[in-house]
């Protein structure tokens, strides 16, 4: 390991020497430790990972991580308030990709009405006329 202890091993006050279980965890995402730490404490993060098995470790350490930076980011609603706003914006772009559709097939009609000879390919982009 480095001579650097990592983040776990730091806030304990002790020597990180290759023999921490779970600074391999912490180590690449030290900023991201510091919100989940004071987000949950040492002794709780400590409880998680204590808890899952050796081959879920990595996937708990990511969960405290991320569930520390976004409680920092939405302290109030935290993950729940984080994914509600994600599915807020997706049904926003839903209804903009909606009317953008409605427009696209109007315009078509138009341009079949006004130039009924005329095949429109909806899916390639408009081509410039080049005699004007």
């Amino acid at each position: 390991m480095s001579s650097r202890p990592c983040p776990l091993c730091r806030r304990q006050n002790r020597r990180c020497n290759g023999d921490c279980v779970f600074g391999e965890y912490f180590i690449k995402r030290s900023s991201d430790f510091e919100n989940a730490y004071q987000i949950f404490g040492l002794n709780n993060m400590l409880k998680i990972m204590s808890a899952a098995e050796p081959h879920q470790r990595e996937a708990a350490a990511n969960s405290i991580l991320d569930e520390g930076k976004i409680m920092r980011i939405n302290p109030s609603s935290g993950c729940l308030g984080h994914e509600l706003n994600i599915r807020a914006q997706e049904l926003s772009y839903l209804r903009v990709q909606e009317v953008l559709n409605q427009v696209l097939e109007f315009c078509t009609q138009h341009l079949s009405l006004v130039n009924p000879n005329q095949q429109v390919d909806k899916t390639s982009s408009p081509k410039k006329d080049s005699s004007s």
